[in-house]
């Protein structure tokens, strides 16, 4: 779906994804289903970063092959 054919208006689409902040299984699935989805979907996927002994050579290796994603994370 583009935004062209969209039936709701980008405001309430945001306002929608917002409301699933913290259901990080619908947000993946809304990352696969519009473009123009995305930026709001990874704004709360990656807002804060939980790091452990395991996950932080995984997350390295994340941000070394998706540097974009970076300025997402606001904690760490």
């Amino acid at each position: 779906m583009n935004s062209q054919s969209s039936i709701l208006a980008p405001e309430l689409i945001d306002i929608i994804l917002d409301f699933l902040y913290d259901d990080y299984a619908t947000l993946k699935n809304c990352i696969l289903t519009c473009t123009s989805w995305i930026p709001t979907c990874r704004l709360h996927l990656f807002d804060t970063v939980h790091l452990t002994e395991k996950t932080l050579k995984l997350f390295w290796t994340l941000l070394q092959t998706s540097p974009h994603l970076g300025p997402y994370v606001k904690f760490l």
